[in-house]
């Protein structure tokens, strides 16, 4: 019996001959017929087959989401009838450039195989198709230094959908720890923050604040990434009339399209009021022309622009060199000093300085 061989596949039969000696009882040898048979081989079958899978699974049992990564195995079996050497792997995913690999073993006897991983982690490409389709093949050498036949394989692992998420805050960054507004002529800082949450990259996004003259474009935005702004204002009078500053930024990407062709515009807005300074404090206050208090301080909380008529207290015997404080409430605080002078022939007030004559026509001081 004869084991059939690689070499007699390649051969392409088998070709036996057989052939007897002996001896006559001359001792000499007789004459001989041989005889031989050749038979036919099955024809050479250089053939591989590919097997792939997905051995990891979704974080959220369904789909994979940006940055997720898959784990493939790639199995390859040489099912053919000869020995192939020199394999390698050849696996594309839709949309990218092929990747050779090589497997553990890279020669294969009929009926062995070997396996190769390998790793892909997912982006915004394979988000927008909707899935990640990835096909691989094999190839090498047999005896003949042929390539043989491969049977490829593939898989199809579905990406989470597509989500659009621009978003932009604005706040003050000077507010005053005592809580008071801000007032005419101060500037007021603002920190702008704009945040991709897509799970996409957004382009050209553009941060506009018309208040402050803020406009600033990032070319690109990937996924989770921010950009931080800052931008000042300073109060006008017309923030104090309208009693605050009300200050609304936007923000507006590239349309985004869609795994079946139709289009998001990516786009956001913040706003911030912020309180000014309108009512200011009046005060008034009420001295002998020594200096010394004559009554008590007057004070007012009164709004920009309002008129104020305040009446001097009477003071027996003094006279105030202003009887009527009066007057529209400016943009800051507003302080006036009223002066009260003795009345010159007031007995009251006279007692003690002595008798004084005084024609007509002089002064006294």
């Amino acid at each position: 019996s004869h084991e059939v061989t690689e070499q007699d596949i390649l051969a392409g039969s088998v070709k036996n001959a057989a052939t007897a000696t002996g001896a006559d009882p001359e001792s000499e040898e007789p004459e001989v017929k041989p005889d031989d048979t050749e038979d036919a081989m099955d024809k050479k079958n250089a053939h591989l087959t590919v097997t792939k899978s997905t051995t990891s699974e979704p974080e959220n049992g369904e789909s994979y989401a940006l940055g997720e990564t898959i784990t493939y195995s790639i199995t390859i079996k040489n099912d053919g009838n000869v020995t192939i050497k020199d394999i390698t792997v050849t696996d594309t995913i839709t949309g990218y450039t092929a990747e050779t690999l090589t497997p553990d073993k890279t020669t294969l006897a009929p009926g062995e195989e070997t396996t190769v991983a390998y790793l892909h982690e997912v982006n915004e490409q394979d988000i927008l198709a909707g899935s990640v389709k990835n096909a691989a093949t094999a190839t090498g050498a047999d005896p003949e230094g042929d390539d043989p036949d491969a049977t490829p394989d593939d898989t199809d692992d579905v990406t989470e959908d597509v989500e659009v998420d621009l978003a932009l805050t604005k706040e003050i960054t000077n507010l005053h720890e005592d809580g008071t507004p801000f007032a005419l002529d101060e500037a007021i800082e603002y920190r702008l923050v704009v945040t991709n949450g897509s799970n996409v990259v957004l382009y050209n996004v553009q941060v506009t604040d018309q208040l402050t003259g803020l406009s600033e474009t990032v070319a690109e935005l990937k996924a989770g990434e921010s950009a931080t702004y800052t931008a000042s204002y300073t109060v006008t009078l017309d923030d104090i009339t309208a009693f605050k500053v009300a200050n609304t930024a936007t923000v507006k990407a590239d349309d985004v399209i869609m795994p079946k062709g139709e289009t998001i515009t990516p786009e956001a807005e913040a706003s911030v009021e912020t309180p000014v300074s309108q009512k200011y404090t009046l005060t008034i206050i009420y001295v002998y022309m020594d200096g010394t208090t004559a009554a008590k301080t007057y004070t007012e909380e009164i709004a920009y622009g309002d008129s104020y008529s305040v009446e001097s207290p009477s003071i027996a015997g003094y006279t105030p060199d202003t009887a009527v404080v009066a007057g529209t409430m400016p943009t800051e605080d507003v302080t006036i000093k009223v002066i009260y002078a003795a009345d010159a022939f007031n007995p009251i007030t006279s007692v003690g300085l002595g008798m004084i004559n005084v024609n007509v026509g002089e002064s006294i001081e």
